[in-house]
């Protein structure tokens, strides 16, 4: 990893997975990597980021500018432990050398368009109480709606955002 960022705004062009093999193996060794899967609370098996990304009501979104995945993203929009209005985030991360330069922020935007084209009302993202990912979800617009703890102990806010039309 590079001890200094040289990110463009052009830099800022977010794809989205289809069925592609390489993609998919790509993303999912980014988010079991060492330090970003000790930071996730979902665990990610590679068949889940394969259904997400042949179903239409899924999508995987990642931010690779120099050809290695630095920050990706897996919204559902459809699921049995969904409300009818709302989008789950699932999965999003981003590496920590790039963190702060509004990845996270524009992986999410991405997120939401595609839940308003499911005609969602909010999206929700679950985040571990203790992690410093409940400020970036605070800073976005995203507020905590309800706490629960895991089997495990660990207590999780859900965290919601309202969606305009």
């Amino acid at each position: 990893m590079p001890t200094t960022v040289d990110l463009q705004i052009s830099d800022f062009l977010v794809k989205s997975i289809s069925k592609s093999e390489r993609s998919v193996s790509e993303l999912n060794s980014f988010f079991n990597s060492n330090q970003i899967k000790s930071e996730l609370h979902w665990f990610t098996h590679r068949d889940t980021l394969e259904r997400a990304a042949s179903r239409p009501d899924r999508r995987l979104f990642y931010f690779a500018p120099h050809d290695a995945i630095i920050g990706g993203l897996m919204i559902w929009c459809e699921s049995r432990v969904l409300d009818q209005t709302e989008a789950q985030i699932r999965l999003v991360a981003v590496s920590p050398d790039y963190r702060g330069y509004g990845i996270g922020q524009y992986l999410v935007k991405k997120a939401i368009e595609f839940a308003k084209e499911h005609n969602k009302e909010s999206i929700i993202a679950d985040v571990a109480a203790e992690a410093p990912a409940v400020q970036f979800w605070e800073a976005i617009g995203f507020h905590k709606v309800d706490s629960y703890f895991t089997n495990g102990g660990r207590e999780m806010y859900q965290m919601e955002r309202h969606l305009s039309k």
